[in-house]
């Protein structure tokens, strides 16, 4: 792809590379409260609504700050002290989930699946026939600490049948793969303008049953109160407090040219493309992959470290970082592997030169076998 004069390209699941008419939007200067913001927040409501296929019973609402914040400000502020929250993990960022529940003080119990397999569907109706008191059911849809797709529709109906919300955490899935929230039973779905929209860092959103806003006051903060940041979206069409005015504008640019490219289905066959030949790529070279085939999502790639004694991922990161490629520098997972990205503006031939430099590294660091031994 065109690269917009960025002196590294990112191999990261966000933040990513960005295009250079989406850093072009960034270059004006915007009052806060100038009519201009409040249409552009507009535009991204809609466009976001647009791409979680424009449910009428949903709303959007924009956050000040990464994922996480929104993950946040949702349990704090739709979720009562009376409820309790069945968290599905099998991964470092369900165990987040579960953090944040426990420093709100809120009611909930944490299933660990195994975090190379996605959660169970069994497990899942059978704490929801044991357990009747469980109100909400939480799950990450693309969980990135290894890259395994979790099975969404199907989570989200066997949550609907034992009349319980639920939430998902779509950060990195969202705007790269098909989700509807028109067909799919979700109460909220949480994502980040960073990654999959290929915005920028600093604000992230909440896309939730207007239902859920009817009840307010859980909120027990100022600045992550969602039900008072959408009343005030409301009643004066601005943020409550300075908005992030040049990221909510790269995120404006960003929506517009998701759609212009083809929305995302496009980004979609962009994006598994780009999986498939780094998987392939890294399997030729001898690498073992931590995720089963079938789990695989097109976002993330989790490999383990070669068993060779002169393998040293530090290194192997400098190195990298020394061609101008930048891949996560540690691990999440319990086990040494390493992870890989396919996201943002990136093709085929992108990875395909990220290939061919690790296969020169390798030879540089004197590793011959890049087998796991798993």
């Amino acid at each position: 792809m065109k690269k917009a004069n960025s002196p590294f390209l990112l191999f990261t699941p966000g933040p990513t590379n960005t295009s250079l008419e989406t850093k072009k939007a960034m270059l004006i200067d915007r009052g806060s409260r100038d009519d201009e913001v409040n249409r552009i927040n507009r535009r991204i409501c809609a466009g976001l609504l647009r791409i979680a296929g424009n449910p009428r019973t949903h709303i959007c609402v924009p956050i000040q700050g990464s994922g996480t914040y929104a993950i946040e400000a949702t349990i704090g502020s739709l979720i009562s002290d009376r409820d309790k929250i069945l968290i599905m993990s099998n991964g470092r960022y369900g165990e987040r989930i579960a953090k944040i529940c426990k420093k709100l003080k809120k009611k909930f119990f944490i299933f660990k699946n195994n975090d190379y397999e996605q959660n169970s569907l069994i497990a899942l109706k059978r704490l929801l026939n044991r357990d009747s008191s469980i109100t909400h059911v939480f799950a990450v849809h693309c969980e990135t600490t290894s890259g395994i797709l979790n099975p969404l529709e199907a989570m989200a109906t066997v949550a609907s049948k034992k009349k319980c919300n639920f939430f998902v955490d779509a950060m990195s899935s969202f705007g790269g793969i098909p989700i509807n929230l028109k067909k799919t039973k979700c109460g909220v779905l949480i994502s980040s303008a960073n990654k999959c929209i290929e915005g920028v860092p600093g604000v992230s959103f909440v896309i939730a049953s207007k239902k859920l806003f009817k009840n307010h006051g859980h909120s027990r903060s100022l600045s992550l109160d969602l039900v008072d940041q959408w009343n005030f979206f409301q009643k004066t069409g601005q943020w409550r407090f300075t908005p992030p005015t040049h990221v909510l504008a790269a995120l404006d640019s960003a929506i517009d040219q998701h759609f212009r490219k083809g929305g995302v289905r496009s980004k979609n066959f962009r994006y598994r493309n780009n999986i498939k030949i780094l998987i392939n790529g890294m399997r030729d070279m001898g690498f073992d992959s931590f995720v089963p085939d079938q789990y695989q999502s097109p976002i993330i790639a989790t490999f383990f470290y070669p068993k060779d004694k002169k393998f040293n991922f530090s290194s192997f990161y400098d190195l990298l970082k020394g061609k101008k490629l930048l891949i996560y520098p540690g691990k999440l997972s319990r086990l040494d592997t390493f992870r890989i990205s396919c996201i943002g503006q990136i093709d085929s031939k992108d990875v395909r030169n990220l290939l061919r430099q690790i296969k020169l590294i390798l030879q540089k660091m004197g590793v011959t076998n890049c087998s796991s031994g798993k």
